[in-house]
């Protein structure tokens, strides 16, 4: 599903929320991705940082956007400098200045050039001058006047202008999220086209989300493919996901390295599903390994099935336990056949029953077959498929 981008600001108005998210499956048939408000919450709950951006990005595009703030919370806790600017963001929506200054403080320290350019204007207009002007620098340096658009912002010292006005593209990029959000969706893709064509990457990129939400995949790939070229590691991964549905796993092997190679860590268990299905099943491996370490439940999942399938089923149980405790039923059944064949029986009913009460259709067979087996044909029969 299409990724969260970070949030912008422009010159006299609060940042500006922005609402596209991608997020591919784990695998075919995979039971675990919850697509629902409720289920992303249940993830959230368990610590599934990447659900915590699609449910962020739920609550921001159905106009709640106070209730986001736990999930920007739980992602700035893990580092994510986004997640924290974002946090910022909501505070600062709110009129809450004070309450902002600390999570741009921490993405800016993060290295977020966004950030420093806000957390600097904010201490200017609280008085600390010297402090905001430092901020804004530093944030310019770093990237950050084309994204904020602060104009003529001043340097007490010698009168120098410190920031400038940003890119063309940027205003038009402004434009198209605040014709999105009102719902003007016709003049939200105007809006990014001319953004993308004066060469503003994000904009090409979330033009790629509205054309292929509309189902006009071409166009939107299209966009993608400019926008991945331009180095935008989203919009790789997105281009990767399509090529992928489509067949072409050779071309989309090159793009989720180059988003892995960029810093998209779930783009590593993409990558690892295109390798193992052409047999590859060692650098697969690798790959779901990366993914797992960095968190994202479902390359948890598939490391703990590749383990599995080699025999290191020791290796693999707590694997498969972190990614079935984080919902995802296909790894709670394999996790429930690692404990089977262990002859912790109690432990792999647990398993199975929880995914089979949730309609997972393999976890039900399992458990039909172990209640069979001990001879409780009552209770077997319901699950019976």
């Amino acid at each position: 599903m299409p990724r969260a981008r970070p949030l912008k600001c422009g010159p006299g108005r609060g940042p500006l929320l922005v609402l596209s998210v991608w997020n591919g499956q784990m695998s075919a048939g995979s039971g675990g991705s919850a697509d629902d408000e409720e289920g992303l919450r249940r993830l959230v709950d368990r610590g599934d940082l990447d659900a915590a951006r699609q449910l962020a990005v739920l609550l921001v595009g159905s106009d709640r956007a106070a209730e986001a703030a736990r999930c920007f919370e739980l992602l700035a806790e893990s580092g994510d400098v986004e997640g924290a600017y974002n946090r910022g963001v909501i505070d600062l929506h709110a009129g809450r200045e004070r309450d902002a200054e600390p999570w741009f403080r921490r993405a800016a320290e993060g290295g977020h050039a966004k950030s420093a350019v806000v957390l600097g204007s904010l201490l200017q207009g609280s008085g600390r001058t010297e402090e905001g002007t430092q901020w804004i620098e530093r944030g310019v340096r770093a990237g950050g006047a084309a994204d904020a658009e602060f104009v003529g912002t001043m340097d007490a010292a010698d009168g120098s202008e410190v920031v400038r006005s940003g890119a063309g593209g940027q205003a038009a990029f402004e434009e198209g999220h605040r014709s999105l959000a009102a719902g003007a969706v016709v003049e939200a893709e105007r809006w990014f086209q001319r953004a993308g064509e004066a060469g503003h990457v994000d904009a090409m990129s979330d033009l790629g989300v509205l054309l292929v939400r509309a189902g006009r995949t071409d166009d939107g790939t299209a966009w993608w493919r400019r926008a991945a070229e331009a180095g935008s590691a989203d919009a790789a991964y997105n281009l990767g996901t399509v090529l992928m549905r489509t067949g072409r796993l050779v071309e989309a092997e090159d793009w989720f390295r180059r988003a892995a190679d960029g810093g998209y860590n779930e783009a590593h268990n993409q990558l690892g599903i295109v390798l193992r299905e052409s047999g590859r099943t060692a650098e697969a491996e690798q790959h779901f390994r990366r993914g797992a370490e960095a968190g994202d439940p479902r390359a948890q999942a598939n490391l703990g099935m590749v383990l599995a399938e080699g025999g290191r089923l020791a290796e693999a149980e707590p694997w498969l336990r972190r990614a079935a405790d984080a919902g995802i039923d296909d790894a709670a059944l394999v996790l429930g056949l690692v404990l089977y064949q262990a002859g912790r029986l109690a432990e792999a009913e647990d398993r199975w029953r929880r995914s089979a009460e949730r309609g997972h259709p393999g976890a039900a067979h399992n458990l039909h077959v172990l209640l069979t087996e001990q001879g409780r044909h009552g209770e077997a029969a319901r699950w019976s498929t």
